[in-house]
Parts: C-alpha cells; sequence; structure tokens
C-alpha cells in the first residue's frame, strides 16, 4: 500500500477582505481552495483586479496593513503558514516564491502562453508530466 503524499502548500476555504477608510469592507478573496502537490507548480492567472496578486501575498505572508482575514486556512508542509514572524520569516523565502511577471514576459517564455481553451487548461499537467 502506498502513502498518498502531503501537499506542500495547501489553501482550504480561504477567504479575505480588505478594510475602507469608510468602515466599510471590500471582499476580494472567497472560498479559495487548492493543494500543491510535490513537484508541481502553480500558476495563477486571471483578469486584472481578481485577486491573484492578494491571494499571492496572502500565502506568503505578507497582507496589507488594511488586509482582514475573514476565514480558512493556508498550510505548508502541513504546518499552518505563519511566515510573517522574524523566527520563520526566512523559511518562507526558502520554501515559497513568486514572480508577478507581465503576460508579455510570460509569452516569450513559456511554451503554452497565448492559447486558449482546452490546451492551456492541460498545460500544467503537460508540464508536470501527468
Amino acid at each position: 500500500m502506498s502513502v498518498k503524499p502531503e501537499p506542500v502548500l495547501s489553501v482550504e476555504n480561504y477567504s479575505l477582505d480588505y478594510a475602507l477608510q469608510s468602515g466599510e469592507s471590500l471582499p476580494v478573496l472567497r472560498d479559495i481552495t487548492l493543494n500543491v502537490m510535490p513537484g508541481e507548480v502553480l500558476g495563477l492567472v486571471g483578469e486584472s483586479g481578481s485577486g491573484k496578486t492578494t491571494l499571492g501575498w496572502a500565502i506568503m505572508r505578507w497582507l496589507a496593513g488594511n488586509a482582514r482575514e475573514k476565514w480558512g486556512d493556508i498550510r505548508l508542509n502541513g504546518e499552518p503558514a505563519e511566515f510573517a514572524c522574524p523566527k520563520t520569516d526566512g523559511l518562507a523565502r526558502r520554501e515559497a516564491g513568486d514572480d508577478f511577471s507581465g503576460p508579455k514576459c510570460f509569452a516569450q517564455s513559456h511554451p503554452y502562453a497565448g492559447r486558449t481553451g482546452d490546451r492551456s487548461a492541460a498545460a500544467p499537467s503537460r508540464l508536470n508530466g501527468t
């Protein structure tokens, strides 16, 4: 019997708002769930303002001062992602990283860039060898 590997990154039902100066809150992320298994690479693609960068910052624990985590869980190697404290800040830099490249940079370096439909959705699986 083989043991199923644990995700290196797990985001479960994660939601985040930004507190506004008016006292209201702006819902930014709602019920985000994803898992990244060992050897996988995750790329977030979406329209401008869709929350890609905010999710990346939340995963890295680099939240804006007005960010309010509502619910959910972010884990790295099964442990709660609490990189913001000085004791574990180095862990975040070693275990996770970001690349906020523009689409032009992506298109020049990625073999599946610019394709639409099923081809682009299948690209991560092909790159991962599955």
